[in-house]
């Protein structure tokens, strides 16, 4: 199987809050990445087939699920006192079906969509690179089952959960049909110490949402030469995304003197070879069905 790319990377720098309450999305072929940023409090419904993972890299906000609300069109009336709260540095698991995230003034808002509805990824910024199917990637599928606390709302610190043995600027959490990486680190990586790779079977997300970060990519050569592609090594400042297709070359870094910087790196299906080698820290909460 070849592992040329069929498509191209996106690579762009996300708008901050601009007095619009509307979220930007960015798609996959497998995942949808949906950053929102509201100026002041605000409400966002959404709905999914899988499980979908929040993460809040500032302010605050609270999930409400159809357990918690009655609800009327747009409108829901949610039992606060069941609703889960999330601050600063918090990650929530989103069980399947509808629910609203209740954004505090100057949130950051991150939610990741397995398999997101089409009208979602219609709205997608580089909805024009998904015109076609890489039929070489994994489709999306719940291959894992939450035994704990199923059907409700997980709530994890970030600052709590175990960093890689290996990588101590790492966290890695799943859901039903995600897997994403929390990369928190100052400044710029030991140059000597990176690691390009690209991916045979599945398409990666790298989100930054705080710093600034460089993109380094490589398109592999091919028979064709007419199809080369120069390296690309792009500066941009967070919040900014690269959605990397199959075959291409890919590692990210800080820049230097870019202070605290925040990475979310993610994958759908669950990368299974992180949870077999006991990378993953929620992972004793589901179980593999196949």
């Amino acid at each position: 199987m070849d592992i040329y790319p069929v498509r191209e990377e996106t690579l762009l720098r996300l708008s901050d809050a601009d007095g619009d309450d509307e979220s930007q999305v960015v798609t996959a072929q497998n995942f949808a990445v949906e950053l929102w940023q509201p100026p002041s409090a605000a409400r966002l419904e959404r709905a999914g087939e899988f499980e979908s993972i929040v993460l809040v890299s500032a302010g605050n906000a609270r999930i409400e699920t159809a357990d918690d609300a009655i609800w009327r069109g747009d409108d829901a009336i949610g039992n606060v006192d069941n609703a889960v709260q999330l601050g600063a540095g918090s990650v929530a698991i989103v069980p399947a079906g509808r629910f609203q995230v209740v954004a505090g003034e100057s949130a950051q808002v991150a939610i990741v969509h397995s398999k997101p509805p089409e009208a979602l990824r219609r709205r997608a910024i580089n909805s024009a690179h998904y015109t076609r199917v890489d039929e070489r990637i994994v489709p999306p599928r719940r291959h894992f089952r939450r035994v704990s606390n199923p059907g409700r709302v997980n709530r994890y610190e970030v600052a709590d959960l175990a960093t890689l043995p290996h990588a101590d600027r790492t966290r890695m959490i799943q859901s039903d049909a995600i897997s994403i990486n929390w990369v928190e680190y100052e400044g710029a990586r030991d140059p000597t110490r990176l690691s390009p790779h690209n991916h045979s079977a599945f398409e990666q997300a790298s989100l930054g949402l705080r710093g600034t970060f460089i993109y380094h990519l490589r398109v592999p050569w091919m028979p064709d030469s007419t199809a080369w592609r120069a390296d690309r090594h792009e500066r941009i400042d967070a919040p900014c995304i690269g959605v990397f297709p199959v075959g291409l070359i890919h590692t990210v870094t800080g820049s230097p003197g870019s202070g605290r910087n925040l990475l979310i790196d993610v994958f759908s299906p669950v990368r299974d070879d992180f949870v077999e080698k006991g990378w993953v820290a929620n992972s004793a909460e589901y179980e593999s069905i196949g």
